[in-house]
């Protein structure tokens, strides 16, 4: 039973941009419902009430209870979702489509990291957006090229959020978090990755596997960038020397210092301070 269904249009489409295709909440109570998500170039399914449950193509099932969403990009034969034939009531759910081959690629990043499940609270302001489209009068709803494609992105940038956020809130991150800032206060002093490793309690090879996990790069490469941005800012805003500047960042001789500023900037100390721009990395 279809309890609210919302048609996009977009007014002078411009190529590229992601399209919203359908929205719609819909109660399924039958044992013989089931569709099929390689219909859909991009699919979002979310959970009201109820239990519902969808099936990759190799079998797996996920039970998609309320506050429980779950992501499909592409055209993907096998997949589908469906009401449980020992579910006790109705699958109340929510399902939001669209196509556009970049978005599409995004969502498909984002499930090949963090999987197909998500758990999004119902207060979450993508879903509140949604329903407030569903409830808008009229079955067709006109959007701008800018308005269609910033809905497909809230929704895949919604799912990436929900991830990040557990991710952000775990041990190894907070570990991290902590080692980083450590790096970032001694920045003038010749930091090691054995000293951080040693005052948070664990080893330097934990430590190093950790780092490169949470970050991308190595604790090494971590404090050596840190010391080459705050050189820049040093020479940019003030007027010490390449010598006073090796020892504010912790390095023992100049000559070190300025091969490193090379390996980095690709410049001298002295030509960045002319003309140089403080890198963001």
């Amino acid at each position: 039973m279809v309890i609210s269904d919302v048609v996009f249009q977009i007014y002078r489409g411009l190529e590229g941009f992601p399209v919203p295709v359908h929205l719609e909440t819909e109660t399924q109570f039958s044992p013989v419902y089931r569709n099929s998500s390689g219909r859909f170039r991009g699919l979002f399914v979310y959970t009201l009430k109820g239990r519902g449950c969808f099936e990759e193509a190799d079998g797996r099932r996920h039970q998609l209870l309320p506050g429980i969403a779950y992501a499909c990009a592409g055209l993907e034969p096998g997949v589908k979702y469906y009401y449980p034939a020992d579910a006790t009531e109705p699958w109340t759910f929510m399902w939001f489509s669209f196509k556009g081959e970049f978005a599409e690629n995004m969502l498909k990043s984002v499930i090949s990291r963090y999987g197909r499940t998500y758990c999004i609270p119902a207060t979450h302001p993508v879903i509140l957006e949604l329903q407030t489209l569903q409830n808008s009068r009229g079955q067709v709803h006109v959007l701008s090229p800018h308005e269609g494609s910033a809905l497909v992105f809230a929704v895949i940038n919604m799912l990436a959020e929900t991830r990040e956020q557990k991710h952000k809130e775990n041990h190894a991150s907070r570990l991290i978090l902590k080692a980083q800032q450590i790096i970032i206060s001694r920045i003038h002093e010749k930091v090691s990755c054995e000293q951080v490793a040693a005052e948070l309690n664990i080893s330097r090879e934990h430590f190093s596997r950790l780092f490169k996990q949470q970050t991308g790069i190595t604790p090494n490469e971590f404090i050596a960038r840190r010391k080459i941005i705050h050189a820049c800012h040093l020479l940019k805003d003030t007027r010490m020397n390449c010598k006073e500047i090796a020892f504010a960042v912790g390095y023992e001789t100049p000559a070190n210092f300025i091969r490193a500023f090379k390996g980095y900037q690709k410049t001298t100390p002295l030509q960045f301070r002319k003309n140089g721009v403080i890198p963001i990395y």
